[in-house]
């Protein structure tokens, strides 16, 4: 079964430019090795064999099972799908934030806000409601992105989740992000350059115990990321035991 995510899709919120762009795929959560991962899915009018019964895995890396975004949303309101999805490839770059939002008590981390309107695109809430996702034209300075716990950076090979919950004070519509801006996030983020990485986390009032406090990180949105982290597997983190660490330490400051 689909698990549904905590916000819906909103059609008018969605920049007309992405809208005119076949770049779409649909979404579920599902289950691998006990942890929620989104798997993309082709629309249905894209399937290779359209006499075989169930939905057909999409490729990020694949052209041919993307779809308009007519035809994923379509198939969106089915109620077979717990979102949808854009490709960032031709010419559009994605930025990720992760735990920058405290649902409960509306705060925000100021440090990341101001990275996010310094792109000077488009920006929206993903699905959990904690994070953010800046779209806009550009490519990644390096050979191919970078996830990394306190921000991700793709111009291909991945797609972003669209919710259409447009951030207030971000753009409404797709534009150039410029390099300095792309540049200045790539250096934060990459693991061979001298920065300093922000752990602004907002700060819930309600005290939690231990136990409720590791409750809430194996059955949040991204609990696949910290279960690895808890586990001690350092592959999303190149074996970089120090920012394996901060990205632990920022999930638990969220809930502490």
């Amino acid at each position: 079964m689909t698990q549904a995510p905590r916000i819906k899709v909103n059609e008018e919120g969605i920049p007309q430019e992405l809208k005119k762009v076949p770049q779409w795929v649909l979404y579920k959560i599902t289950k691998v090795k006990g942890r929620d991962t989104k798997k993309p899915y082709r629309a249905t009018c894209k399937k290779s064999n359209p006499n075989r019964q169930g939905d057909e895995f999409a490729s990020s890396t694949d052209p041919d099972t993307w779809s308009t975004y007519e035809e994923v949303i379509k198939d969106y309101k089915t109620g077979r799908f717990a979102g949808i999805g854009f490709v960032l490839a031709n010419g559009y770059i994605g930025m990720d934030w992760d735990h920058i939002h405290d649902i409960e008590s509306d705060e925000w981390d100021s440090k990341a806000l101001q990275e996010i309107h310094s792109m000077g695109s488009y920006g929206e809430l993903s699905q959990s409601g904690t994070g953010v996702h800046v779209i806009g034209r550009g490519n990644v300075p390096g050979e191919k992105g970078i996830n990394k716990p306190d921000g991700e950076m793709y111009d291909q090979g991945r797609f972003f989740v669209v919710t259409g919950q447009h951030l207030k004070e971000t753009s409404t519509e797709i534009n150039d992000v410029s390099k300095e801006a792309i540049q200045a996030m790539y250096d934060r983020l990459n693991p061979s350059k001298n920065h300093t990485s922000y752990v602004n986390i907002p700060r819930t009032k309600t005290e939690l115990t231990d136990e409720k406090v590791l409750a809430l990180c194996m059955s949040a949105t991204n609990a696949d990321k910290f279960e690895a982290l808890w586990n001690g597997d350092l592959t999303d983190y190149r074996d970089d035991q120090s920012a394996a660490d901060l990205a632990l330490c920022n999930i638990f400051a969220f809930y502490t």
